[in-house]
């Protein structure tokens, strides 16, 4: 692990979690790339990395990169998806993966055939609550799967008034953003995590607040803040998935796994896992009651000085440690290119479901 060294592309999320995240899992921070060439600049200094780029290919030239890390927009994936694997690069790349199926089918092929290391930053499948019940499905704690209930009700708590829509790859449904795209995914990853591959939805979204609203530059304000789905699975089980953030008061995020032998509840405050976390179960054999599961000691994470900030994005830590670890056996741990396909066809079948009002298969 040590002297391995990693250039990183995006300024928010890239500095909040795969700075931090990168250098104290024994990685150097060599360059940071990012659109606007005075900021990365700035940024690149204020975090101590002495390479600073705006233009990409210029940024995989630095020397002795060993591997990129990408946080930029979906538009760009594709591209230096490309350009970083003809470069020999190991990847680590941000969801939304791409801005269709057809782009995701084509970088896990590349990927594939280059022999790289390649990793989507599905980050929260290795938080403490999400990976301690990978565990109990794993280990049959509820037996033989049969269905997910999944509920994400959040919201404002004091009113708002309607926001100019902003310039933003977010805004916009055909560039990668809405609920749909981006935070569903990290729903969908733990998802197939416990129970498999999804093989069929039925669903619609819902863009309460952009509807009919124009971006600055003309462009579409449509991003989906809800979504409605139902969902088969590979192994014969299914699920139920409803979401919304604009749900005032909304309670927060729970999953209730079903089994033939047993259920497992998980809540969790906000958009994404933290500390604050629930997990009870209960089994036949155990009696007729469920019960509180503290989560084990063996899948917390700790805090350091040094680390992601702020907490959400601790889980960076041990996604970065297996992305290194593949690199050092040669092999692309999960989530690699392969589920983020996987997860680019969901989305993909959840908009399409939306838009035609019939089932879509997988």
């Amino acid at each position: 692990m040590a002297g391995k060294k990693v250039a990183i592309v995006g300024l928010n999320v890239g500095t909040t979690a795969h700075i931090p995240g990168f250098r104290i899992e024994g990685w150097e921070v060599v360059a940071l790339g990012a659109e606007h060439g005075e900021k990365v600049e700035a940024t690149a200094k204020e975090h101590g990395i002495p390479g600073a780029y705006s233009d990409f290919g210029a940024l995989l030239k630095h020397p002795g990169i060993d591997a990129v890390s990408i946080a930029s927009p979906p538009s760009t994936h594709k591209a230096f998806v490309d350009q970083a694997l003809a470069a020999g690069k190991h990847i680590l790349i941000e969801k939304p993966f791409a801005q269709n199926a057809a782009e995701a089918k084509e970088m896990a092929a590349k990927a594939t055939a280059s022999g790289k290391t390649v990793m989507i930053a599905e980050a929260y499948r290795f938080s403490p609550s999400r990976a301690y019940v990978k565990s109990l499905v794993d280990q049959g704690f509820i037996g033989k799967p049969h269905n997910i209930a999944l509920s994400v009700l959040l919201g404002p708590r004091e009113r708002r008034d309607p926001a100019q829509p902003r310039l933003h790859w977010r805004s916009n449904v055909a560039t990668g953003g809405g609920f749909s795209a981006g935070p569903a995914s990290t729903f969908w990853d733990s998802i197939i995590d416990w129970f498999g591959d999804v093989s069929a939805v039925s669903g619609k979204t819902y863009a309460q607040f952009g509807e009919g609203t124009k971006q600055p530059n003309g462009e579409p304000h449509d991003n989906d803040e809800a979504m409605a789905v139902t969902f088969d699975m590979a192994n014969g089980a299914w699920g139920t998935f409803i979401a919304t953030t604009a749900a005032p008061f909304g309670p927060g995020v729970r999953f209730e796994l079903i089994g033939s032998e047993g259920a497992i509840t998980l809540t969790q405050q906000g958009l994404l896992p933290t500390g604050t976390d629930t997990v009870s179960g209960g089994r036949f054999d155990d009696g007729p009651e469920t019960k509180a599961m503290p989560i084990p000691a063996e899948f917390q994470l700790h805090a350091d000085d040094n680390g992601p900030k702020p907490e959400v994005y601790w889980s960076y830590r041990p996604m970065i440690r297996a992305f290194t670890e593949g690199i050092d056996k040669g092999t692309s741990p999960g989530p690699n290119f392969d589920v983020a396909y996987q997860l680019q066809r969901i989305t993909d079948a959840v908009k399409e479901s939306s838009a035609s009002g019939r089932r879509v298969t997988i």
